[in-house]
C-alpha cells in the first residue's frame, strides 16, 4: 500500500472518531484592554459571536455561552464529550461554572467535559466563558497588528472512545515504520498496519464502521504481540513536562494568564489518563496559581498529594547562573524550598534548569549545600562548535562536590513528543549506553506553556512495550534519578564549568538591569544583617517585645523583596533576551526593591545611633573581612575644622565636600557632606 494510501485512510478514521458535532447557539462575546492579572477594561457590549467572529490582534475577547445538555455522557470508556473551539490565532482559558477548566490553544483546540456532564440533570445549564488572548504574539512581532485571528464558532463534539484508540494505535504505528532504521521489525509491522487499514470500509454506516476497526484493531493487537522486542535496548522514561518562561517574548503579566492555562490542562489529562504524570518546576508559577486561581490551585494540592503531579527544581524560578551572585542561587533554593515544603509537605532533590545559558563550576557545590542531589538541563547540546560528550554522569564543581547530572541530547530538548522518531533518536543519542540503559524525555509544548496534549499522552501509552521502539514508561523525573542511584552505573564524570558556547551576548545585554540586580542584591544583604545587629542592641536594652514584632514586619518585607528580586533573576530576564516591556516592568521592581531595602537600612542604623548616648553617626561594617573606607555624612559645612573621634579613641579628620560648585569654584555651604576615612572596622 503506498504511503500516500495509508495517511489518506488515517485521516478518514481520525475524521470518523468524531461520530456528532454540534453548533452551539447563542455565543456571545465582549472585546476588552489586558490591564494586569484580573483587572480589564471592557471597550465593548456584549454581542453575537456570528457578528465579530475575527478579532484585532493584542485585545482580550470573553466569549459566553452555555451547555444544556439533554443525556449523560454514557458508560465511562464508550464515548467521550469535547468542546471544540474552532478558530486559530489566539490563547485562551475557559472556566466552567467560574472554574478555570482547560486551556484553549493551537495545540489544545478542545477539552473533554465528560467530568462535567457526569451526574448533571437532563436539560440544566452550565454556564461557560472562554477568555482569548487574540495573537499574543504581537508582543514581539509589532507587524503582527495588521492580523486578526478567528473563531468560527463553538461545538460539542462526541467521540467513540475505541475507535479513537484505534487511530492512535494506527498512527504510532505508521511513524514507527517511518522512523525505524530495523528493516526486519518495519516490513512485520507495516504488513499488518496494512492489513488492518484495509479491514474497515470507510462507505460503511456507522455502527457497521464501528465494528469493523474495533475488529481490525484487536487483530492488530495480537499481531503485534508477535513481533520479537529488543530486551536489552536502551530505554526511555517520559515525563508530562511544560516549560514556561516567566518572561520572554511576554511580559510578566501575561505569564499568570499562562499558568491557569496550563496547569487546567494538566488537571483534566490526569482525570482522563490514570498512568499520567505531570511535573513542573517554579513555585512562582505556583504563587501566581494560588494568589489569582485559588480553586485551580486547590485542585492542584490534590494531585500532587496522590503523587502523579510532581513539583521539581528547587528554585524559585529557573534562574540564570552566571549573572546572580552565589547567595542569590542559594536564595533562590531557600525560598523554592521553603514553599513546596509549606505548601505540599514536598521537598524536590533535583535542580531542574532544562534552558539556563551556562553553568559555573561552584554550582555543585552550592546545590549540594542545599540539599538538592541531582541536576538535569537540555542546554548543553546547543553548543556552537564543540559537542558536549556526556548524558548521564557525575558533575564535579570547583571544591570536588559532585552531582548526579542528566543532560541528554533530545531532538526537540525540554519540549519533546513521545512519537517514535523522537524515542529512536533519545535512544542513538544517549551517550552512556553502554553503562546504563535510560535516558529521559520530558514532553509537552512548552516556553510558553500548553503542556501535553491528549494524542501525546496516548502515544506514551502506545510506547511501553513497541517492537523496534524504545520501552517506555511514564514517571517524574526525580524516579529517574533514584533509579540510577539503585542500578549504581560506573558513570564517567564531568570537571569544572558546564559551559555554554551560545547565548555569550547575555553577559552584557541589557547592562541596567544587571546593574540593578547587583545592587539590589548588595542592599539586601546590608538590609538583613543590619536588621540584626539593630535587633541584638534592642534585645540588650530591655526593648524585645515591641521590637520583636516590628523586625517580623520587617523580614516579611525582605523576604518580599527577595522574592520579588528572585523572580527577575529568571533567565530569559537578568540575561536580557526579554522584549523591551519586561525591562520597563523590571526597572519599576528593581526601584520599589531597593526602596524597601534602604528604608530597612535606615530604620536599623537609626536603632543602632539611639542605643548609644552621645554618638552622632554609626559607621558599621557589613562585609565579613576588615575594611578601610571613606564614609560619608551629609550636612551642612562648619565653620571650623571638624574631626571625628571614634568610641576606640582614634580620631579622624573630616573633610567636607560640596554637592555642586558654582562658575568659580566655590562651593555651596549648605549643600554637601564630610567624607571620614574609617580605618579596619571589624
Amino acid at each position: 500500500m503506498d504511503g500516500r494510501i495509508i495517511e489518506t485512510r488515517l485521516a478518514a478514521l481520525d475524521r470518523r472518531c468524531v461520530i456528532e458535532r454540534t453548533a452551539l447557539a447563542d455565543c456571545r462575546l465582549r472585546f476588552a484592554d489586558y490591564l494586569a492579572p484580573g483587572e480589564y477594561s471592557y471597550t465593548s457590549e456584549w454581542t453575537p459571536l456570528e457578528r465579530t467572529p475575527r478579532w484585532p490582534a493584542g485585545r482580550t475577547v470573553f466569549v459566553d455561552f452555555a451547555l444544556a445538555p439533554d443525556t449523560e455522557p454514557g458508560a465511562d470508556g464508550e464515548v467521550a464529550h469535547y468542546l471544540f473551539f474552532d478558530g486559530e490565532g489566539w490563547e485562551g482559558l475557559l472556566s466552567i461554572e467560574e472554574r478555570p477548566f482547560a486551556g484553549i490553544d493551537a495545540n489544545h483546540r478542545r477539552a473533554r467535559i465528560n467530568s462535567i456532564l457526569r451526574g448533571r440533570a437532563s436539560g440544566r445549564r452550565i454556564s461557560c466563558l472562554a477568555e482569548f488572548a487574540s495573537l499574543p504574539r504581537l508582543w514581539s512581532d509589532p507587524q503582527l497588528a495588521r492580523e486578526v485571528s478567528v473563531l468560527y464558532g463553538v461545538y460539542l463534539e462526541t467521540e467513540e472512545t475505541a475507535l479513537r484508540k484505534a487511530e492512535r494505535d494506527f498512527s504510532f504505528a505508521w511513524k514507527a515504520v517511518s522512523s525505524m532504521d530495523d528493516a526486519y521489525r518495519a516490513a512485520r509491522i507495516r504488513e499488518i498496519l496494512e492489513e488492518a487499514l484495509r479491514a474497515y470500509d470507510l462507505t460503511a454506516d456507522r455502527m457497521t464502521f464501528g465494528a469493523q476497526v474495533r475488529k481490525a484493531h484487536d487483530r492488530f493487537r495480537r499481531e503485534l504481540e508477535a513481533i520479537p522486542r529488543d530486551p536489552s535496548g536502551v530505554r526511555v522514561m517520559l515525563t508530562g513536562h511544560s516549560h514556561i518562561d516567566v518572561a520572554w517574548l511576554w511580559p510578566l503579566k501575561e505569564t499568570v494568564r499562562k499558568c491557569a492555562r496550563t496547569f487546567s490542562t494538566a488537571c483534566r489529562l490526569l482525570e482522563s489518563n490514570d498512568s499520567y504524570v505531570f511535573s513542573c518546576s517554579q513555585p512562582q508559577l505556583y504563587e501566581y496559581t494560588k494568589r489569582y486561581f485559588p480553586s485551580l490551585y486547590h485542585e492542584i494540592g490534590e494531585w500532587i498529594r496522590t503523587g502523579r503531579w510532581a513539583i521539581s527544581g528547587g528554585m524559585w524560578v529557573e534562574s540564570d547562573c552566571n549573572v546572580p551572585s552565589g547567595e542569590s542561587i542559594i536564595r533562590q533554593i531557600l525560598h523554592g524550598v521553603r514553599f513546596f515544603e509549606a505548601e505540599f509537605g514536598k521537598r524536590p532533590t533535583t535542580c531542574w534548569l532544562p534552558d539556563v545559558f551556562g553553568y559555573p563550576a561552584t554550582l555543585p557545590q552550592i546545590l549540594s549545600g542545599c540539599g538538592l542531589t541531582a541536576f538535569y538541563t537540555n542546554k548543553l547540546h546547543w553548543q556552537a562548535q564543540n559537542r558536549f560528550p556526556n548524558s548521564t554522569f557525575w558533575w564535579e564543581g570547583a571544591d570536588g562536590t559532585r552531582l548526579l547530572a542528566h543532560i541528554p541530547k533530545l531532538l526537540r530538548y525540554y519540549n519533546g513528543f513521545p512519537e517514535p522518531g523522537q524515542l529512536l533518536y533519545a535512544a542513538e543519542n544517549f551517550a552512556e549506553k553502554d553503562r546504563y540503559d535510560e535516558v529521559m524525555l520530558p514532553f509537552g509544548h512548552g516556553d510558553g506553556g500548553g503542556g501535553p496534549t491528549e494524542e501525546m499522552v496516548d502515544f506514551a501509552r502506545a510506547a511501553r512495550d513497541f517492537p523496534g521502539v524504545p520501552a517506555c514508561r511514564v514517571a517524574a523525573e526525580e524516579d529517574y534519578f533514584a533509579r540510577v542511584r539503585e542500578k549504581a552505573p560506573d558513570l564517567p564524570v564531568w570537571r569544572g564549568e558546564l559551559y555554554l558556547e551560545t547565548h555569550r551576548g547575555t553577559f552584557t545585554s541589557q547592562a541596567n538591569a544587571k546593574r540593578s540586580n547587583r545592587r539590589c542584591e548588595v542592599l539586601l544583604r546590608q538590609a538583613e544583617i543590619l536588621q540584626v545587629l539593630s535587633s541584638l542592641h534592642a534585645a540588650s536594652a530591655d526593648r524585645a517585645d515591641d521590637d520583636a514584632r516590628n523586625d517580623g514586619k520587617r523580614q516579611h518585607n525582605l523576604n518580599a523583596a527577595w522574592r520579588d528580586l528572585l523572580l527577575l533573576q529568571f533567565h530569559d530576564i537578568l540575561p536580557g533576551s526579554s522584549i523591551g516591556e519586561v525591562y520597563a516592568e523590571a526597572r519599576t521592581a528593581y526601584e520599589k526593591i531597593e526602596a524597601e531595602a534602604t528604608r530597612s537600612i535606615g530604620r536599623s542604623l537609626g536603632a543602632l545611633a539611639s542605643s548609644t548616648a552621645d554618638i552622632d553617626f554609626v559607621a558599621v561594617n557589613t562585609m565579613c573581612r576588615p575594611r578601610s573606607d571613606l564614609a560619608v555624612v551629609p550636612g551642612p559645612r562648619r565653620p571650623s575644622a571638624v574631626e571625628a573621634r571614634w568610641t576606640s579613641g582614634h580620631v579622624s579628620p573630616m573633610q567636607w565636600a560640596a554637592e555642586e560648585c558654582d562658575d568659580e569654584g566655590s562651593g555651596n555651604e549648605t549643600g554637601g557632606y564630610y567624607l571620614i576615612e574609617c580605618r579596619n572596622l571589624e
